[in-house]
């Protein structure tokens, strides 16, 4: 009996071969770091709409809760202004609280805490911004304002909402049922917060 062996001189890739599949890695890498890229940034416009209703809801229950200041008044309402007619304004928002005459808006400037009403000034993450305010109707259409302030007054649930400094939302916009603000993220990703004058308050 003869025994014979064969020699198997392929072993490894050829260049060819491993070329391809080096692209094929590279392809496949290029796509999810730029889908990655996409799903962050929408992230974005998420977050800052989570932490703005966030924010409307603790004002909400500061209002109605009747929460003292840092000079033992009971009496202050509690609010966020939204102002998107200045570029610098539109990456966030103040919170506020509605002292002395209480005139159902901040008065300070837009763009920072200049008076003792300021609470504080937040900032969004990511390069998102407001690029909407709109007044809302029943019939789904909308009307758009330049700045907002959303006042919460006890033992009323609902908030005040004045609209540009000058009238209430119910004065100025007869039938409309609450504001929408919209979130735009850096990619285009957008989300809708809505507050209600029935004070519902909503993330969509």
């Amino acid at each position: 009996m003869s025994l014979s062996f064969s020699k198997n001189t392929r072993s490894g890739f050829t260049l060819v071969e491993l070329v391809v599949c080096i692209g094929i890695i590279v392809m496949i890498t290029g796509l999810v770091s730029y889908n990655q890229r996409g799903y962050l940034n929408k992230q974005n416009a998420v977050q800052a709409a989570d932490i703005l209703a966030l924010d409307l809801r603790t004002a909400q229950v500061y209002g109605t809760g009747v929460k003292g200041n840092s000079s033992g008044n009971f009496q202050d309402d509690y609010g966020i202004m939204l102002d998107d007619s200045v570029t610098a304004n539109k990456n966030g928002y103040v919170s506020f609280a509605d002292q002395g005459s209480k005139n159902g808006y901040y008065d300070g400037s837009t763009s920072g805490c200049t008076t003792s009403e300021c609470i504080s000034r937040i900032l969004f993450q990511g390069g998102a911004t407001v690029t909407r305010i709109d007044v809302m109707y029943a019939n789904g259409s909308v009307t758009p304002v330049t700045r907002a302030d959303i006042v919460y007054r006890r033992p009323d649930l609902s908030p005040r909402i004045v609209l540009n400094k000058v009238q209430s939302i119910a004065v100025s916009y007869p039938g409309a049922i609450g504001l929408q603000i919209t979130i735009t993220a850096s990619s285009g990703g957008q989300r809708l917060v809505r507050v209600y004058t029935t004070g519902q308050i909503s993330v969509e």
